[in-house]
């Protein structure tokens, strides 16, 4: 089977992380360069059309964790988005879930709010409702949403699930996790 493109952030990246609380400076240039190699190869575009590129962020840590860490999928969605992979796969209904799924997604990891949206709601709706019980507002920017669900999947190396899967499996704290 094709393996898609993908670009890894380090698992030292992800000690700098929990050590400062934030991505590093130097990081936002990595990923620039790292989403138009990915642009490139896939001939779409992050956050915009006519062929939008959505991407998964994924944590992979040195040891395997099935389960214990957070990915956030569909990042990249947007309202514009939504109506270029509407368009692009003739399914209007498929696009809205795709964005209320990344919507919930999102809440739930990015920013400690769970959520369940209705399907067939309005993603202004369902943003507003997230807003309100977040405090906190999903980023229209994708390459914001993307910071956003780096930081969360490397904090999600001391989700308390986690910990307590090294605990038991005798796997260091100090390894961190990688993000795909």
């Amino acid at each position: 089977l094709s393996v898609p493109p993908a670009f890894v952030i380090t698992t030292a990246a992800c000690t700098d992380v929990l050590e400062h609380g934030r991505i590093p400076a130097d990081l936002g240039d990595a990923l620039e360069q790292a989403l138009a190699w990915l642009e490139g190869g896939t001939g779409r575009t992050f956050g915009s059309g006519p062929h939008p590129l959505l991407v998964s962020v994924r944590s992979g840590a040195p040891v395997s964790m099935p389960g214990m860490m957070d990915t956030v999928l569909n990042l990249g969605m947007t309202d514009d988005v939504e109506a270029q992979l509407a368009s692009e796969c003739e399914d209007a209904e498929f696009a809205r879930d795709t964005h209320r799924r990344f919507i919930e997604l999102y809440s739930n990891i990015v920013l400690k709010t769970p959520v369940d949206l209705p399907a067939g709601g309005d993603p202004h709706e369902w943003r507003g409702a997230v807003a309100t019980a977040a405090a906190a507002e999903i980023p229209q920017d994708p390459r914001g949403q993307l910071r956003g669900a780096v930081e969360a999947v490397f904090h999600s190396w001391n989700s308390r699930r986690a910990r307590r899967y090294r605990d038991h499996h005798g796997i260091a704290h100090d390894l961190g996790t990688a993000v795909t």
